[in-house]
């Protein structure tokens, strides 16, 4: 999203819920996501199901390419679909801290055709904003500067190629 016209982003988040999360940080994630894109504050709602219809009509007002949401699933709910491997997973995921008979997903909130499998009608991403974790120092370093983070990110040590 970095190099988007930000008209063609949508940056969705619930202020409130966010402000739990960052505190004073919110401001300065709030001014970045504005320039990121066209921000919109979802409200009170607070489930996946209250929010999709909203996302949906705002995908529809204009001629959106991207959507951003900003917070983890306590601010922006993940859908959550039924695993299709759930039984062969179950066994591997009993010692995790994550549920084998669902996946967290955002795909419905791009679906705006309702297909049987949620396909996405344009690219999401999601910035978490977890409370006392590293992903918000994180989020708040790449929103204070992208253009400056992109130069020094840690992907970059990853993305060149090897010269073994």
């Amino acid at each position: 999203i970095p190099y988007a016209n930000p008209s063609d982003v949508l940056v969705v988040t619930r202020e409130a819920a966010l402000r739990q999360q960052l505190g004073s940080r919110t401001d300065q994630v709030l001014a970045a996501a504005r320039r990121v894109g066209d921000y919109h504050d979802l409200g009170s709602r607070a489930t996946a199901d209250a929010i999709t219809p909203e996302v949906h009509r705002l995908l529809r007002a204009k001629p959106y390419k991207y959507l951003l949401i900003i917070g983890n699933h306590d601010v922006v709910p993940y859908w959550q679909e039924k695993n299709p491997l759930a039984d062969s997973e179950a066994a591997i995921l009993a010692d995790w801290e994550l549920p084998a008979d669902w996946v967290p997903t955002d795909n419905p909130y791009t679906d705006l055709d309702a297909e049987a499998y949620g396909v996405p009608g344009l690219a999401t991403a999601r910035t978490p904003s977890p409370a006392g974790s590293r992903a918000r120092q994180y989020a708040t370093a790449c929103w204070r500067r992208p253009s400056e983070y992109r130069r020094s990110a840690p992907w970059r040590s990853w993305a060149r190629p090897s010269n073994s």
